[in-house]
């Protein structure tokens, strides 16, 4: 990964590492951590050469129709939790796994 300089991109890189430690910690799922990961990655990676940020974006592209809000009949409601839970959980080892390689390799040198 380039080396960020910029107030964006460490801004960014910030923001992923919030939300991966977040993952990591039980704070956020997996979807709403992929979410936010994925709007930042092309700040810090924009080729999206890093294959554990395009995880998120990939994660985040497939399930972002499930982080939609509104309101809906109790029946849809019932269907459309059921579906988040179903992919929040067939996503989250990938995530968990790609989230710690992610603090690994983002977190500056102390």
């Amino acid at each position: 990964m380039r080396q960020l300089i910029t107030t964006e991109q460490l801004t960014a890189r910030d923001r992923i590492l919030g939300a991966a430690r977040a993952l990591l910690s039980g704070e956020l799922d997996v979807l709403h951590a992929a979410a936010q990961i994925a709007g930042f990655a092309h700040v810090v990676d924009p080729k999206y050469e890093d294959v554990d940020l395009r995880a998120f974006v990939g994660i985040a592209s497939e399930t972002d129709v499930y982080l939609l809000g509104g309101v809906w009949p109790p029946d849809v409601r019932e269907a459309r939790e059921a579906e988040y839970k179903a992919a929040n959980e067939a996503y989250t080892a990938r995530g968990r796994a790609a989230a710690e390689r992610v603090v690994q390799k983002l977190t500056p040198p102390a």
